[in-house]
């Protein structure tokens, strides 16, 4: 995904890079300021501008939003914050450093090699045990 020129800013988010796009939004690594000169790196999902503002879109965006912000577990990233900044619909989560799955297992693919069993069956485990949650 390219990066922009220039990070900006969105509310207390100062939006450092794209790091993917989905059916209704897209999401950036950001830098959030806090009070005291705290800052940490999150990751805010906007909602896409260009979708038209159907209400049947923005709700189904809203419930995304309520339902995350209700799950706490290991395996699921926590949402932090939400609202509306600049009519712009959003949610900022908890961003978890590494390697987007789908990449690697085409990495893999392309050098002509499989992800190890255990590895797999590792990964498979804890994606179960967030959706058992």
């Amino acid at each position: 995904m390219d990066r922009p020129q220039r990070p900006s800013q969105f509310g207390p988010y100062l939006l450092l890079y794209p790091l993917g796009t989905g059916g209704m939004g897209q999401v950036f690594l950001a830098r959030q300021r806090a009070e005291l000169g705290i800052q940490r790196l999150v990751a805010v999902k906007r909602f896409l501008v260009h979708l038209p503002r159907d209400r049947k879109l923005v709700d189904l965006f809203l419930d995304v939003v309520r339902i995350a912000a209700q799950l706490s577990h290991g395996n699921i990233v926590q949402v932090i914050d939400h609202g509306v900044i600049d009519g712009q619909y959003f949610m900022a989560m908890e961003y978890v450093h590494g390697e987007n799955l789908m990449e690697v297992l085409s990495r893999l693919t392309e050098r002509g090699h499989r992800l190890p069993l255990d590895l797999a069956l590792h990964i498979a485990s804890g994606i179960c045990a967030g959706l058992d949650y």
